[in-house]
């Protein structure tokens, strides 16, 4: 009965792992852009490419 926990508890940390991955690599490339062509366009860049990633995660 324990395994059922278990596996539930495993999705979502690699579920979150995921999100978590994807946020980091967006907020890396949104600070590189901001500084180079402005805030704005930073975060859109940042974020654009933060769920990118995460999709390309997801899909394996």
């Amino acid at each position: 009965m324990h395994y059922k926990r278990f596996i539930l508890v495993y999705m979502y940390l690699m579920y979150m792992i995921n999100k978590l991955l994807g946020a980091i690599v967006g907020a890396v490339i949104g600070q590189v852009v901001a500084k180079k062509e402005g805030a704005v366009l930073g975060a859109l860049v940042g974020f654009a490419v933060g769920h990118f990633v995460d999709e390309i995660i997801d899909s394996g």
